[in-house]
C-alpha cells in the first residue's frame, strides 16, 4: 500500500503551535530579546566609566575660558529672579525648567563665573544616559561607541560649555527617546512609558523645539507599530496614557507656545536652509576646521544609514525604521 509521506513541520511552527502561541512573524526576529551582553560585567563598567569620564572631561575644560556672552548673562539675571516669576514666566518667555535649575545652583553658589557649571553636569549626564540607553536597547559595544560618539561630539561639547537650556533639552530628549524605544521593543511597558513621560516633560519644559522633535518621534513609532508590531495592544495603551500625562503636565506651558516662538530670531526661514542650518551648527561637528568638518559630517551620516542597514539585517526592524526615518528631525 503506497501511502503520502508528508513535509516535517518547521521546527519554528511545532514551538508556536506546542505553547499555544501562533508562530513569530518574520518582521519580529529579535526585537523581544533584549539587550545581548557581548561584554561581561567587568570591562563593561570600566568602558561606560571611561567614556563617563572623557565627557566630563571634555566639558569641564577650561569652563571659564571665554567671557560670558548675552545670552549667557540674560540666564543669570532670570535666574536670579524671584522663584515665582521664573516659574510663571513673567521675566522670560522660554520655558522655566533650566532657570529655575540655575537659581537652585546660585543659592549653592552665587560665583556669576561658575554659571556654566550645571549645563556642564547635564550635558556629561547625557553621555551616560545615551550608552546606557543604546546598551539596554542593542548591546553593550554599541552602547560605549555611542556615548563615545557623543562624549567627542564638538557641537555637545559647545552647548555644555554655555549657561543655556540646550544640554536640559537633549538630557530630556534623550531619556524620551529612550522610554519610547522602550515602550515600542521591551516587555517592561510601564518602566519605559515611565522613562519616556519625564524625559518628554523635561524636554518641553526646556525649550520649544522639543515639541518639534517628540512629535516627529511619536510619528515614527505609531509607523513601526502599525508596520511592525500590530499584535501589541499594550503599547498603544500605554503610549495612550503617557502622551495624555505629557499634555496634562505641559498645559501651562502650551497655553504660552504662542508668544515664546515669537522669540527665535536669526534663523532662516526657508525650510530647506532651516534643515541646513540646523545639520551645520548642531548635529554636525561645528567649531572644527572646514575641510575636517565637512568629512567629519559626512563620516556621521555613513554611519547613521550604515546602522539602520545593519539593524535591518540583524532583525531590529523598528529600531531600524526608527533610525531611517529619524534623520526627518534634523
Amino acid at each position: 500500500m503506497l501511502t503520502s509521506k508528508k513535509s516535517p513541520t518547521p521546527a519554528r511552527q511545532i514551538r508556536g503551535s506546542t505553547t499555544g502561541f501562533p508562530a513569530q512573524d518574520p518582521w519580529e526576529t529579535s526585537d523581544d530579546a533584549g539587550p545581548r551582553r557581548d561584554l561581561a560585567d567587568g570591562p563593561y563598567i570600566i568602558g561606560l566609566l571611561i567614556v563617563f569620564l572623557v565627557g566630563c572631561a571634555a566639558r569641564f575644560y577650561q569652563l571659564d575660558h571665554t567671557p560670558i556672552w548675552m545670552d549667557e548673562a540674560y540666564s543669570y539675571f532670570v535666574s536670579t529672579q524671584a522663584l515665582g516669576n521664573i516659574v510663571f514666566n513673567k521675566v522670560d518667555n522660554h520655558p522655566p525648567l533650566f532657570y529655575i535649575l540655575q537659581h537652585f545652583w546660585n543659592d549653592l553658589n552665587s560665583n556669576a563665573e561658575l554659571i556654566r557649571f550645571p549645563a556642564a553636569a547635564i550635558g556629561s549626564l547625557t553621555v551616560l544616559v545615551v550608552a546606557l540607553a543604546t546598551s539596554d536597547l542593542l548591546n553593550r559595544v554599541s552602547g560605549l561607541a555611542a556615548g563615545a560618539m557623543l562624549a567627542l561630539s564638538t557641537g555637545h561639547i559647545y552647548f555644555s560649555q554655555e549657561a543655556r537650556m540646550y544640554t536640559l533639552l537633549c538630557f530630556g530628549l534623550a531619556l524620551a527617546t529612550w522610554g519610547l524605544l522602550g515602550l515600542l521593543d521591551r516587555d517592561r511597558k510601564k518602566r519605559y512609558a515611565a522613562v519616556y513621560l519625564v524625559g518628554a516633560s523635561i524636554s518641553v519644559y526646556s525649550q520649544a523645539v522639543a515639541l518639534i522633535y517628540l512629535a516627529i518621534l511619536n510619528g515614527l513609532a505609531l509607523a513601526s507599530w502599525h508596520l511592525v508590531s500590530k499584535q501589541r495592544a499594550d503599547f498603544l495603551r500605554n503610549w495612550l496614557v503617557a502622551n495624555l500625562l505629557l499634555f496634562v503636565i505641559s498645559l501651562p506651558w502650551l497655553l504660552s507656545l504662542r508668544e515664546a516662538t515669537q522669540s527665535f530670531q536669526g534663523l532662516p526661514l526657508d525650510s530647506s536652509l532651516l534643515v541646513h542650518w540646523f545639520f551645520r551648527n548642531i548635529v554636525g561637528f561645528p567649531g572644527l576646521p572646514y575641510p575636517i568638518k565637512q568629512l567629519a559630517d559626512a563620516l556621521i551620516l555613513l554611519a547613521y544609514v550604515l546602522g539602520a542597514v545593519l539593524l535591518w539585517n540583524s532583525g531590529q526592524r523598528t529600531l531600524a525604521i526608527l533610525s531611517a526615518g529619524a534623520l526627518l528631525i534634523f
